[in-house]
């Protein structure tokens, strides 16, 4: 740093002052400042701490601390001097930013929105101001279903700023979650030829590629993001659904596992989970990742008429009937209440109507991966097949 000699010597004149003024805040911001800009971390904190121990409420103060903080990447410590500032009525575009920045790395993008809307005027004035906002942004709107928006901004961000890996990785992103598997795949392999470690770009183009039943280059590509984050959620699900489709259950069951644990909003991971557990004969444990689901949301249909096909394997055609009428009570079509249905016209001896049910059935629920649940099944038979032979 050419001017580290000049830093460390305004330091030792600031500190010297303090020998007589030992409380005055505005030297103790200073010399915090100056560490800061040194980047010794250590003195830095040893003076906020000392600082804010004097007054906790000095704005310089507490904003220096939330940049110490966000500088280690400690978000939910730096979060509350953030708050501190907004609440006192300190709005300069500076801490507006990195307060938003904290909601978005913790994860609270519907937070976080309406602080970075109210940047776009300026951002769109001075954007050189506004280091990385397309990638928060993006993100926020990704974050609370607002696709389309989402990705007219991304688009134009490219178009201005050139290629950036990640912001065509979460592109990739959104257009997967949009349905557009055809859109999806040439934005995440334009990411990957200039980061071929970039972890949205790699979650899209493994699910695409789940999708086209393309098992072991989707592995790849959720094995690499899990390498590199071991959190994802999206990575463990992808790579769960992938051993399903092989056969290998109790690898598949403990990825979904994974997923639940990093994601545990995300209510499809549990109902997969449990049919894992089915299929494994496992009923219990079914049951209880059932339950635990509903302890996130109880408006789910696929819970109960999952819960419901339980049911009616353990003779509980009276409970399985409750089930059945509440998972269809908030989804008419659900295909797991109908499915427990059929099962209990079987056991009731109605086999032959039961039989051409299932029929329909097959035909018309739609799986997760395309085509029709009979599409799905012969694959997966076909698969298993080939994996054991």
């Amino acid at each position: 740093m050419a001017d580290k000699a000049a830093l460390l010597e305004r330091a030792k004149r600031l500190e010297s002052y303090l020998v007589s003024d030992a409380e005055n805040l505005a030297l103790l911001s200073d010399l915090a400042e100056l560490y800061i800009q040194l980047k010794d971390w250590v003195r830095s904190k040893q003076v906020l701490d000392l600082a804010l121990r004097v007054n906790s409420e000095y704005p310089p103060l507490v904003h220096l601390m939330a940049v110490w903080h966000m500088a280690h990447a400690q978000f939910s410590d730096a979060l509350p001097y953030t708050q501190l500032l907004i609440d006192s009525g300190i709005s300069v575009d500076v801490v507006v930013y990195q307060h938003a920045q904290c909601l978005s790395y913790l994860g609270l993008y519907a937070k976080a929105l309406p602080y970075f809307e109210s940047l776009l005027p300026r951002m769109l004035a001075e954007p050189s101001q506004f280091t990385r906002f397309p990638i928060f942004w993006v993100r926020a709107l990704h974050a609370v279903g607002r696709f389309e928006d989402a990705i007219a901004y991304a688009l134009t961000a490219l178009e201005a700023q050139g290629q950036d890996a990640e912001l065509l990785g979460i592109l990739s992103v959104i257009y997967l979650d949009d349905e557009s598997f055809e859109n999806a795949l040439p934005y995440a392999e334009a990411a990957l030829a200039l980061n071929p470690k970039q972890i949205d770009a790699l979650v899209s183009k493994g699910t695409v590629l789940l999708a086209q039943e393309q098992l072991h280059p989707a592995i790849d590509c959720f094995e690499s993001v899990l390498e590199q984050q071991l959190t994802s959620g999206r990575a463990w699900l992808g790579l769960g659904l992938c051993r399903m489709l092989q056969g290998m259950l109790p690898e598949a069951a403990a990825a979904l596992q994974r997923a639940i644990s990093a994601m545990p909003t995300h209510l499809g991971s549990y109902v997969t989970l449990a049919w894992i557990h089915i299929a494994n004969r496992n009923d219990s444990a079914a049951r209880t990742i059932l339950n635990d689901c509903l302890q996130v949301d109880d408006a789910f249909a696929d819970v109960y008429g999952t819960l419901a096909v339980l049911d009616v394997q353990a003779n509980q055609q009276d409970v399985a009937q409750l089930n059945i009428k509440k998972a269809l009570r908030l989804d008419a079509n659900c295909y797991s209440a109908q499915y427990a249905r059929l099962l209990m016209m079987a056991q009731a001896g109605k086999t032959h109507e039961a039989g051409a049910r299932v029929e329909t059935l097959l035909d018309t629920m739609q799986s997760p991966m395309g085509g029709s649940l009979r599409n799905m099944l012969m694959r997966w038979a076909n698969l298993n097949h080939r994996n054991n032979s």
